[in-house]
């Protein structure tokens, strides 16, 4: 599988949906509270309309993605660079997707740096960057 990677080969994509039940369990767990995220009335008198999900949910959303990819290198050795576009609003679908950019061996090991992308019903970007990881063999 490692042997067959070829810079511009596209990742296995995968889409999801934050919904509200799924943002208030975040919230708990990482006691980020703030209105936009929990509470509907709150969110509907803001330029969204509705409650968005927290950022770091959807990035947890590309790294299951990039895991779903690269397995357990991604877990030992994974990172990112990206940028917040725009929120992802509760209750909408995002695809979240990839391509390999680059390979480079070296010493029997593989880095492997990608681009990647979580885009919202309206196609614009909610996140976009760059991730990255080394297969060592």
């Amino acid at each position: 599988m490692v042997q067959d990677l070829k810079p511009g080969m596209p990742l296995i994509p995968l889409k999801k949906t934050p919904v509200q039940r799924q943002i208030n369990l975040y919230a708990q767990m990482s006691g980020d509270f703030n209105p936009i995220h929990i509470d509907p009335a709150f969110a509907k008198q803001s330029q969204f309309n509705r409650t968005i999900a927290h950022g770091m949910l959807i990035i947890g959303y590309l790294s299951e993605m990039m895991l779903i990819n690269f397995g357990q290198p991604w877990l030992e050795n994974g990172w990112l660079t990206i940028r917040f576009r725009a929120p992802a609003l509760s209750g909408e679908s995002i695809n979240i997707d990839g391509k390999i950019e680059d390979i480079q061996l070296s010493n029997r090991n593989m880095a492997i740096t990608c681009n990647v992308l979580c885009k919202g019903k309206s196609s614009n970007p909610i996140i976009k960057g760059k991730t990255g990881l080394t297969i060592r063999n």
